[in-house]
């Protein structure tokens, strides 16, 4: 099976789909992350979107799934990362690539309060 890569083509695919979205909106990309932020209650910084929109970060799939519930584009997180990597589904990685143990760890570290919104943003994810 094949790992999808993020290219560089790619990024900026996914940086024009998200500066679209946001500009149809009348947007700044402070106003950006505020509504994502108050949507989701998770915070990404204006650098992170800004670096996104012109293709010079490789996303992170936290972030894309940040954008993607906070409901501002049409897209999921995983049809943003298959914008990113070119066509490469990403749901056909098998999720045995995914160690448990170390996402278990790392939740337990969590603040409470982060642990209830993870959990929230989990309850929507699965509900769609």
């Amino acid at each position: 099976m094949k790992i999808p890569q993020v290219t560089k083509e790619g990024r900026l695919k996914l940086g024009s789909v998200l500066k679209r979205y946001r500009e149809e909106q009348g947007w700044t990309i402070d106003e950006l992350v505020q509504f994502v932020d108050t949507r989701t209650g998770m915070k990404i910084s204006k650098s992170a979107i800004s670096n996104l929109e012109r293709g010079n970060t490789v996303p992170n799939w936290d972030t894309l799934s940040i954008l993607a519930c906070s409901g501002y584009l049409p897209y999921s997180a995983n049809e943003l990362m298959d914008i990113a990597t070119e066509g490469v589904v990403f749901k056909d990685i098998d999720i045995k690539l995914f160690n448990a143990e170390d996402v278990i760890l790392a939740l337990k570290a969590l603040p409470k309060s982060d642990k209830v919104k993870v959990a929230q943003f989990l309850l929507e994810a699965i509900a769609v």
